[in-house]
């Protein structure tokens, strides 16, 4: 017993339809794929940024410490009775 063409046109519409989503799905795939990738770039530039910035309060901080010790010295100095 074979199916009936409604049967048959029935099937191929689902497969039709069933083919497009799955295309759309794959595409989806890749643009979320290619957007994971962009933000996954963006992190690294953004760690990178954070490393520098650190490196130099860093930095920035023992150049402070040394001026703080260098004027403690020079008050010393200056106020030291001979």
């Amino acid at each position: 017993m074979g199916a009936s063409k409604e049967e048959v046109e029935r099937l191929q519409k689902e497969k039709t339809e069933l083919k497009e989503k799955e295309e759309k799905a794959s595409k989806e795939i890749k643009r979320l794929q290619e957007e994971i990738a962009s933000l996954s770039e963006n992190l690294k530039k953004v760690k990178l940024e954070s490393e520098e910035k650190d490196k130099r309060v860093e930095s920035a901080e023992s150049h402070v410490a040394a001026l703080q010790k260098q004027a403690l010295r020079t008050y010393f100095l200056n106020t030291t009775v001979y």
